[in-house]
């Protein structure tokens, strides 16, 4: 494969690559405020701390599935050249991991990974 570069949309990243997006939800608390200083970094402010971190890539609360899927295509890809990939999700109760993976009505990650395979297949 090629080398890995940092981006979620990578070809096919080396098998022991490690690749991080974030999805942000609209944020429900007053309490805090999150800024995108850039494309993949995150800064997350408190009334008595702040905490910067960089990611792949950031997908702000305004993204689509569309938009989440594009992050992960790469994964997807590999997966079809038969490279093992893995799309995780992780969040606190309620913090919209179900409606990412599988989204309204069948759709999400899950259903366009699924679309994409068996495209790849025809």
């Amino acid at each position: 494969p090629p080398p890995f570069r940092p981006s979620c949309s990578v070809s096919c990243p080396m098998s022991d690559s490690l690749v991080v997006c974030v999805r942000v939800r609209p944020s429900t608390s007053a309490l805090t405020s999150l800024t995108y200083t850039a494309p993949s970094t995150l800064t997350l402010s408190g009334s008595s701390h702040q905490s910067t971190s960089s990611y792949h890539a950031v997908l702000p609360p305004s993204s689509l599935g569309p938009d989440v899927y594009d992050a992960v295509r790469g994964s997807v890809e590999c997966v079809r050249r038969g490279v093992n990939g893995c799309v995780f999700a992780y969040g606190q109760t309620g913090s919209g991991k179900t409606h990412t993976m599988l989204g309204e009505g069948g759709g999400g990650l899950v259903g366009s990974a699924v679309r994409a395979l068996f495209e790849g297949l025809k």
